[in-house]
């Protein structure tokens, strides 16, 4: 049940956190690929040096490594322990979600980014193109082999930033694909699966 909010209730909410930020939702599991944020996040910066990285959960040790490594400091943020209202405040206020998992059980993000309006960057792979639909732009799943993710990240970049030249029509397209997501809608998909197959059997 995510919805927009406005950009100054947004920012009221997020503070002191600015825009504009990209934004990462996630765990610190393997199949999340915080790492390949990260990377992809390092090759924006060089045509968007002001945007700065947001990632709601706490670091683990790899990427806390990675960030002093390249000498981040503040341009990555850590959010955690937040309310629903803040985490639908994040997604109002940020410039895009980028979501480079290789695995999911689902893709909750993706539908709560959308639903408030925030385009969704996705790996090319099921279940993230399901939930995302035609609505999410889709970049190539990150290759297993580090010495290629240089590459990977650098076009996943530019993948990113064309597709922010037309965010204002990417997030329209999101809101309508989230409405498949509304919480009466599901319950009565939910209803009608079970009463099939109950049906189903003497």
């Amino acid at each position: 049940a995510f919805k927009p909010q406005s950009q100054d209730e947004a920012c009221s909410r997020i503070a002191p956190l600015k825009p504009p930020y990209m934004l990462h939702v996630g765990s610190n599991a393997w199949y999340k690929n915080r790492l390949g944020v990260l990377a992809i996040f390092l090759k924006l910066r060089k045509s968007r040096p002001e945007l700065k990285l947001a990632f709601v959960g706490p670091p683990d040790a790899e990427l806390q490594a990675e960030i002093d490594k390249n000498m981040l400091g503040s341009g990555v943020v850590f959010v955690h322990d937040i309310t629903d209202e803040k985490l639908e405040a994040l997604y109002s206020a940020a410039e895009a979600l980028i979501f480079p998992s290789w695995e999911e059980g689902f893709g909750w993000p993706i539908a709560e980014a959308q639903a408030c309006g925030c385009p969704a960057f996705i790996s090319d792979r099921a279940p993230m193109t399901e939930v995302g639909g035609e609505a999410a732009v889709r970049f190539p799943p990150a290759p297993s082999e580090h010495e290629q993710w240089d590459d990977w990240a650098a076009t996943c970049a530019k993948i990113i930033l064309k597709g922010l030249d037309r965010r204002g029509a990417i997030a329209e397209a999101g809101l309508k694909n989230a409405k498949r997501f509304a919480p009466e809608l599901m319950v009565q998909q939910y209803i009608a699966s079970y009463r099939r197959l109950l049906n189903s059997h003497p």
